[in-house]
């Protein structure tokens, strides 16, 4: 069975994660660790919600790690979103998460993202509720496009990241985007 994680739908096809933890990284682990020790102690920190699908008869287990989950509420933990497109890209990651959970639990639950600043003074923190709608299709649509398009072993352009990134100029998969058409690209290419 082909397992799909939910990470993989919304990060660009080109990120590949450092071998060692930068000093970003250890803001962020520390901020983290601050930020959950506040929370109840009966939440779980994160738990794996795997979900199994069916994708044109084949079948395909999702699983994803919201950073906290407390009765029905879902909490994802970010740094300050530099740009607009960031905070839909988390906000999109907790209703997929939600969805999942949905269908595991048949509740629908509160969706929160927490903000954490990093400062002389310390982590501080602040919160903003992503309101549940149902993208069930969407999102069976997007695993099954994933699935046929890395199976053939191509990569596809996410545009909606690549207006954010820092990174685009430099970018071989930017760079043949750039006309506005869409393109999938061979990997190794």
């Amino acid at each position: 069975m082909r397992q799909v994680r939910v990470t993989e739908l919304l990060r660009c096809p080109q990120y590949k994660p450092l071998s060692f933890m930068d000093e970003y990284q250890l803001y962020g682990l520390v901020a983290h660790a601050v930020v959950e020790s506040r929370m109840p102690v009966h939440c779980v920190r994160e738990p794996e919600l795997k979900l199994r699908l069916h994708i044109d008869d084949e079948e395909v287990e999702l699983v994803g790690h919201p950073d906290v989950i407390c009765g029905s509420e879902i909490y994802e933990i970010k740094p300050y979103p530099k740009l607009t497109n960031q905070l839909k890209i988390f906000s999109r990651q907790l209703l997929i998460y939600g969805n999942m959970y949905k269908r595991l639990y048949f509740e629908t639950p509160r969706l929160v993202l927490i903000f954490y600043k990093v400062a002389m003074e310390g982590v501080s923190v602040d919160k903003q509720e992503v309101f549940y709608e149902d993208i069930w299709d969407w999102l069976t649509t997007w695993v099954r496009n994933y699935v046929h398009l890395t199976e053939k072993g191509k990569l596809y352009v996410r545009t909606y990241l690549c207006s954010s990134c820092g990174l685009r100029k430099e970018c071989p998969l930017f760079t043949v985007y750039r006309d506005k058409k869409l393109v999938f690209i061979p990997r190794g290419e």
